[in-house]
Parts: C-alpha cells; structure tokens; sequence
C-alpha cells in the first residue's frame, strides 16, 4: 500500500488536480505552484514506490504545468525520505511517496526515528494497493512453500532472507510468517526493493516477501520464482499461484 502525503497546504492544492484530473477544467489562474514541485521517495530508483511516484509525478507535472523532480533519498526502511519531507519548509512545494511501512511502522520500530507521521505530515491520499508474494531464487531446490518450509527446517540459521529495511512492511510480515512456521532464517536489510531482488536473483538471499510489481521483472528472467501470493483471492496476473490461506496459512494476516 502507497500513499501519498505532505504538509495541509499542498494537501489541498494536491486534490484540486485529483479533481482536475476527473473534470479536467482549467485553473491555471491559480499562483500555485510558480516553482518546482519536489517529489520525495524514500526507497532507491526501480523499486514499486519509485515507479508510481514517477507515473504521479507525470500527471501532476502535466496539470500544475510546472516542473515536477523525483528525489530518492532512501534507508532506514524509508524513514531517511520521510524526515526530509518533514523538515522541508511548509510551503507546499515538497510530497512524500510512502509505503505504509515507511508511515506507520518504521517510526515505531526505529529508535533513530524523530518523524511523527501523524504529527509531523498530512495524508493527501492512496495511490494504490499491490498484491504481496513470496519469491525465491529459481536455482532454490524448493518448487513450493511446503518444500521450501521443510528445506528451511532442516537448516536452522542458514538460509538468508531479504527486507526493505528494519521496521519495513516485509521485515514485519516475514517475522510473523517466520513465527506461524517456525522457520529459522536471517534478515538481511537492504535499502528497497530493486537492491533486494538484485540479492533474490543472485541467490544472495534465499527468501522474500514483496509486493508483485516488484518481483515481476525477475519472473520474466526467469531468475525469480513465486511460492505463494498474500491474498484472500488469486489475483488475476497470478492464477497459478496458490494463496497463503490456501495452503494453511488461515491465521496470516498481510
């Protein structure tokens, strides 16, 4: 899940071009914006957060008619990014593209972290909602979820897997599959998504949980395999993968 979110001013101005985007009426009499607009990712270009933020930053670019610049500033599961945006001046010229990881979990999880999201930002909207999969390298001699539960059991401590960084959304769901199963394997954090498949497909890491926009280009490659999807339903670009609750898993909550 991706939301957008910035100070109150820019929320406003932000959903009148929602607005303008459905009506579509002109309303360039408005003195917003007469700079650059600055779109903050807190995630490493290639990653799902970094693609919908550039396909946002198109629209808005094309409505505001002003120059729209995507700036990643990644680490610390997104909470590098997200006290940039708050410590920029309210002024309604900076946004945040944010999974809600980087909103909700990373300033509960991270000692470091000095953002407040609910104090500190202003929610503008939800940009969009992805299917989550778990993925392993192809050359893994694990075809399914069952056989790959049964390789990690028989080696405790010795298989890798990948998160986005501490207090991430796969960190935290990993950790609660890890504890369902009673696996035991080892987090290595990375700084976003295409890092952490990069590690997936090189066989660096033994396991991830991502979202499916992410994992697809490896799946082309042929370099990346799906194991199970986090849905209540297949979702339709994934008919042949079978859901965690199908295959036991009543008690995951994604």
């Amino acid at each position: 899940m991706t939301r957008l979110t910035c100070d109150p001013a820019t929320r406003r101005h932000v959903l009148r071009v929602m607005a303008a985007l459905a009506a579509a009426p002109a309303w360039s009499q408005d003195a917003f914006p007469s700079k650059p607009v600055r779109l903050v990712v807190p995630a490493p270009p290639g990653g799902l957060t970094d693609i919908v933020a550039r396909l946002m930053a198109d629209g808005l670019q094309s409505d505001l008619r002003q120059t729209v610049v995507v700036d990643n500033r990644p680490g610390a599961a997104g909470l590098i990014g997200t006290q940039a945006v708050a410590d920029a001046p309210a002024d309604s010229y900076t946004l945040l593209m944010t999974p809600t990881s980087n909103h909700v979990l990373a300033p509960l999880t991270q000692k470091s972290a000095r953002v407040d999201p609910a104090r500190d930002l202003q929610p503008i909207g939800l940009a969009l909602r992805t299917a989550g999969v778990l993925v392993v390298p192809s050359a893994l001699a694990a075809p399914t979820l069952p056989e790959f539960i049964a390789l990690a059991r028989s080696r405790p401590g010795q298989l890798n897997y990948a998160s986005s960084g501490i207090g991430s959304t796969n960190h935290v769901q990993t950790e609660r599959f890890k504890a369902l199963t009673g696996i035991d394997i080892v987090h290595v954090p990375f700084r976003g998504g295409a890092p952490l498949m990069s590690a997936v497909m090189g066989g660096e890491v033994q396991f991830a949980l991502m979202d499916y926009a992410t994992v697809e280009p490896a799946l082309w490659s042929g370099r990346a395999r799906l194991l199970a999807q986090t849905g209540t339903r297949r979702h339709v670009a994934m008919p042949d993968v079978p859901t965690l609750i199908e295959l036991g898993f009543k008690d995951y909550d994604p």
